[in-house]
């Protein structure tokens, strides 16, 4: 997982009020250039098992790029929440209202 996800994110998923842990992944460059607006792919894992999960293409200014590595962000989805970063509270707010 450490190799395949470059960046933990936050994305506005399953509705514009909520927010996501998501991995971005790499683009194909057949995909990238349909593109007008740069845009990322993302893997939306689901809870407790992120083996299984979703896959889109978001507009990168759309999302929230997170000081978290890839193991936190799995163990935090992993558990539900029950475990989470201990750096949590410390980190400047990026979120704001849509």
């Amino acid at each position: 997982s450490g190799n395949s996800f470059r960046k933990v994110l936050l994305v506005r998923y399953p509705h514009p009020q909520a927010w996501s842990l998501a991995f971005q992944t790499s683009v194909p460059g057949e995909v990238i250039d349909q593109f007008d607006e740069e845009y990322v792919a993302v893997f939306i894992p689901t809870t407790p098992s992120p083996v299984n999960g979703f896959y889109f293409y978001v507009r990168k200014a759309d999302t929230i790029e997170l000081d978290m590595s890839v193991d936190v962000a799995l163990r935090s989805i992993v558990s539900m929440g029950v475990v989470a970063d201990t750096e949590a509270g410390k980190h400047r707010n990026h979120l704001q209202n849509p």
